[in-house]
């Protein structure tokens, strides 16, 4: 988990390194270019090959997977790339758009039924609070709504990738 957090808070001092001197979209594109690269590679060595690699899927799922990939890929990057240049300190950056976890559990009570207890009511409860202290100080600006739509881009995803879940998402 110590990984996953380490590399999860990296991410956007490493997209403000990363726009510097140029485009952020371009940017976030390449960075997307990379990471698919290397999850084909992982596919590739994994011993969840098949004789047969085509992916047969309904027209369904298919736009479904076209539409996880522009929360999850286009919009989120893209967002969290140009909030960096819309006068956000990539802290305030960070905070905001790892907030998705925050924006599922109502969601996923509408949607799936899963009725949060009184403990995880009181924990999101909290964490907006927690948000609204670190956006305030940061203004209304164009940066902290652009980190929510990144955070709420990967939300939306997440509960989309609950439709998904008969498909193997490393080999798609």
């Amino acid at each position: 988990m110590v990984v996953v957090a380490v590399a999860w808070g990296s991410c956007f001092p490493l997209l403000d390194w990363g726009v510097r001197g140029g485009s952020p979209l371009w940017f976030v594109t390449w960075r997307a270019l990379v990471a698919g690269l290397a999850l084909l590679c992982v596919v590739a060595v994994s011993s969840r090959r098949r004789a047969d690699h085509r992916v047969r899927l309904p027209v369904q799922t298919w736009s479904l997977v076209g539409v996880l990939a522009v929360l999850n890929v286009a919009t989120a990057f893209a967002a969290m790339a140009e909030s960096l240049t819309a006068s956000v300190t990539t802290g305030v950056a960070s905070v905001l758009g790892n907030a998705q976890a925050l924006l599922v559990v109502l969601p996923a009570w509408w949607l799936f039924g899963e009725r949060p207890k009184a403990a995880e009511m009181v924990g999101v409860a909290v964490g907006i609070g927690g948000l609204m202290l670190v956006a305030t100080p940061a203004g209304a600006g164009g940066g902290v709504w652009l980190a929510l739509l990144a955070a709420a881009s990967v939300a939306a995803g997440t509960l989309l990738a609950r439709r998904l879940a008969v498909v193997d998402v490393l080999v798609l």
